[in-house]
């Protein structure tokens, strides 16, 4: 911190990686909301890039994450681009609201690596898209949510305010995810099904069905498959 407030009259010197350092050895100390706050005051988060956010509600949310205890369910990796776990949920509740064009801007000054800026752009999405779930099947839901990662989707749960869907996150991660239809693509294949397409459609159909409740055994999911073979032909 001292380092990053003697610095501000060369800020536009120092190359965005160094910056990034900086902010990562913040980001592990246990009063970073603080730090970051105090960067704040002084202008040096303005310095960094204008649109580096701050405000009551993101010192509230990080401080909140120093008492967090992240439960196994989630199964979240221990590390990412070589920040700990909470470093890299520090950087999603800091930044990942912010609009995609933003956070590509800001990524680029401070010279993100890879995995970092795809949570980040992956955490965005996510919260606009959320939303628009409050009403939706869970097969409409698991289909949003397959593509996000885990730790996008935990720091999204995190900082949304609504029950509902924060207990949407909670069923998709516990429970939908893991839902699979009794039929493979092998057994596609040997039902004389070409490799195509199809496949993939199908085994969502019979997914989907699963998630939805409208079939709950194997003896179901033999006579749905049926009938969306007969589709096909």
């Amino acid at each position: 911190l001292a380092l990053m407030e003697e610095s501000l009259p060369l800020l536009n010197k120092l190359t965005g990686a160094r910056i990034r350092h900086e902010i990562n050895l913040i980001l592990a100390e246990p009063k970073a909301p603080q730090m970051l706050s105090r960067l704040n005051d002084l202008g040096i988060l303005h310095a960094i890039h204008p649109a580096l956010p701050w405000d009551r509600s993101l010192e509230e949310n990080l401080q909140h994450l120093d008492t967090e205890n992240i439960d196994p369910v989630w199964a979240l990796p221990e590390h990412s681009d070589h920040l700990d776990i909470r470093q890299t949920l520090s950087y999603l509740i800091w930044l990942g609201h912010l609009p995609q064009m933003t956070l590509r801007s800001i990524t680029s000054r401070l010279r993100f690596k890879r995995d970092l800026k795809n949570l980040l752009i992956a955490t965005s999405k996510l919260i606009r898209t959320l939303p628009n779930l409050t009403d939706a099947s869970p097969s409409a839901a698991v289909h949003v949510l397959e593509d996000a990662p885990r730790l996008a989707i935990y720091a999204v749960y995190l900082i949304n305010a609504d029950r509902e869907l924060r207990a949407l996150l909670h069923m998709y991660i516990t429970k939908w995810i893991d839902i699979k239809p009794v039929t493979t693509g092998n057994d596609l294949g040997e039902m004389g099904l070409k490799p195509s397409p199809a496949y993939g459609q199908i085994l969502n159909a019979l997914r989907d069905a699963w998630l939805d409740g409208e079939i709950d055994s194997a003896a179901q999911e033999k006579k749905l498959l049926k009938e969306l073979l007969a589709e096909i032909e």
